[in-house]
């Protein structure tokens, strides 16, 4: 809870005053019922002039217009405080999400972080509003309008100390069994979320493989399920008002009755009974609004803990204490995989093991094998998406473990499998890459992307990107994205099968421009085509997580079975092999 309280600090002082005002306000309330009780006193016993009366309800509204104004000043600060709060708390998980590591994000979702900013953040922010303007009046208007009443007559009194443990003790069954419904609220909105995500993203699958019916009736259940968790929580807060409304009425029914008796025998007066019934309505008003804050604060609580568990997640990747700044100007090995094996989180199995190669300033390296055979794998530990289980990882000659994160991914350009753009336009997605970038700079990574000409038809480097540039075809982000990649100048470059939409001209115009862009960079290219790392000056072939050959395309054509089948399979010539 920490986590989530101690960006409240900002706001001690409004905190502070915005309740004390509240509390004016209260007590001011507090006073009114007396005054009125004075003037009905002085009335019956016929002593209320037209110059009493002004005076009197001068004064009243004096009261009234004072206790306006520090409830306007209440409500002023609270909105803007918890405004400023909500605002905060969303930067904050924004923030950490944006540091969190791939495994902390397999742990929470994409949906999950986003209910979390959004419907979780709003609850704490109503919260803390709340608390501002009616955790201190409420509690203080009960209490007040209890001694006030008791005041007026002890003896009536006597109902109010018995109604307050009723109401105490249902508040208490109320908080007791609404919170963990609370919880299973907010979890069945995290699924109704995600199968929201992924029924609008995959929408042209859905409909290319007809499963319409299917995804909404499975979206439809999700928000069943949630609607009978909110059903669950509506019942049980729902039955606070009525039992308030009862108690309230009992309460007013046994002081009109014992207050009448009291009035024949002179213990009471009219204005007393006024009074006392003026103290008593507001005092179970203030019991409603207290319900109401239990519901409130049930409610936030649930959010608290789902936010704090975002915000108190520490990356399992982060900067050791000794870590240092990369320094790239030593030696000719660019990249170093030292007998590295590794296995995702809940893995049995290793997705790579006995990995070892070195890949030197301005050679490529290809990587190449079947689907689940580990070649992203190998980017990822690169890049320290994931640290490796056994072995090194080193770029030029430093264990990636012992690099500042921002230094390492500051010498890396990684061109992912999936092509993602940014909303903007293409230059604004180019300087994602290289920030300061000038037009020309842009202008000559996309000619090397193969890009150019496509971009110059839509508009120029200013033509406009949509969400995930579907404005574009597959082929043309593609390219992009290499670009973006490019125009980094990172002595290290990884293109994770980042040609895969392209057909084969392009793809070897784009290899063969590359390579002149890339003259000193070292290139780690990873494919399932034969066409995109043949010309690499090695080739590594990967089998179930281990490498099955490595080496020229030639020399394993020749001698590696696993290379000979992926060419045979995509119709390429091999020389026969040597009959043993």
């Amino acid at each position: 809870m920490k986590s989530v309280l101690k960006y409240l600090s900002p706001y001690k002082k409004e905190l502070i005053v915005a309740p004390t005002f509240k509390l004016i306000e209260a007590i001011l309330e507090l006073i009114l019922p007396m005054i009125m009780a004075g003037l009905l006193d002085l009335a019956d016993a016929g002593r209320a002039t037209t110059g009493v009366i002004l005076k009197r309800s001068l004064l009243m509204a004096i009261v009234a217009l004072v206790g306006l104004g520090s409830a306007l000043v209440c409500q002023y600060l609270a909105s803007k405080s918890s405004q400023s709060y909500g605002t905060d708390l969303r930067n904050a998980i924004m923030k950490k999400a944006l540091s969190l590591d791939a495994s902390a994000y397999d742990k929470f979702g994409a949906a999950q972080i986003v209910n979390r900013l959004t419907s979780d953040t709003q609850k704490l922010q109503h919260a803390v509003a709340m608390f501002m303007r009616l955790v201190v009046r409420a509690p203080f208007l009960c209490i007040g309008a209890s001694v006030m009443a008791a005041i007026v007559s002890p003896k009536t009194a006597i109902i109010i100390i018995v109604l307050i443990p009723i109401y105490i003790l249902l508040l208490w069954l109320v908080l007791f069994k609404s919170v963990p419904v609370q919880l299973k609220v907010q979890e069945k909105l995290d699924r109704v979320a995600r199968l929201l995500r992924e029924n609008l993203s995959g929408v042209r699958v859905i409909r290319a493989f007809g499963r319409q019916k299917s995804r909404d009736d499975q979206f439809c259940q999700s928000c069943d399920e949630h609607r009978e968790q909110m059903e669950r929580v509506s019942f049980i807060t729902a039955s606070l008002n009525p039992a308030t409304s009862l108690l309230m009425n009992a309460a007013i029914a046994l002081i009109v009755w014992y207050g009448a008796s009291q009035v024949s025998i002179g213990g009471m007066t009219k204005g007393d009974i006024v009074a006392f019934v003026s103290y008593v309505t507001q005092m179970m008003l203030q019991m409603v609004i207290v319900a109401r804050l239990v519901i409130i604060y049930t409610g936030a609580y649930a959010s608290a803990k789902r936010v704090s568990a975002v915000l108190e997640t520490e990356p399992a990747i982060k900067d050791r204490d000794d870590a240092a700044a990369l320094d790239v100007s030593g030696g000719d090995t660019a990249v170093e995989f030292d007998n590295v094996a590794f296995a995702y989180p809940g893995s049995p199995e290793p997705t790579v093991k006995n990995i070892t190669f070195t890949l030197g300033r301005g050679e490529t390296i290809g990587i190449i094998g079947a689907t689940g055979s580990g070649k992203s794998t190998l980017a990822k530990l690169l890049s320290r998406e994931y640290d490796v289980d056994s072995g090194r990882v080193k770029m030029f000659g430093c264990d990636v473990r012992e690099i500042k994160l921002e230094s390492l991914r500051e010498h890396l350009a990684v061109v992912p499998q999936k092509a993602f753009l940014f909303s903007g336009t293409v230059a604004s997605n180019m300087k994602k890459g290289a920030p300061d970038a000038d037009n020309d700079e842009i202008i000559k990574a996309l000619k090397a992307a193969q890009a150019y000409s496509f971009v110059e038809e839509a508009g120029g480097i200013e033509a406009p990107v949509a969400r995930s540039g579907a404005n574009f075809s597959g082929g043309q982000r593609q390219r992009l994205t290499v670009a973006r990649g490019l125009i980094k100048k990172a002595p290290v470059l990884i293109l994770d099968d980042s040609s895969s939409a392209l057909d084969a001209a392009t793809e070897a115009e784009l290899r063969k421009s590359i390579k002149e862009y890339c003259a000193d960079t070292a290139v780690m290219l990873i494919s399932q085509r034969i066409s995109a790392v043949r010309q690499a000056d090695k080739i590594i072939v990967l089998r179930d997580g281990e490498m099955a050959g490595i080496g020229t395309h030639s020399r394993l054509a020749a001698e590696c079975d696993e290379y000979r089948e992926l060419c045979i399979s995509q119709g390429e010539e091999v020389p026969e092999k040597e009959a043993v």
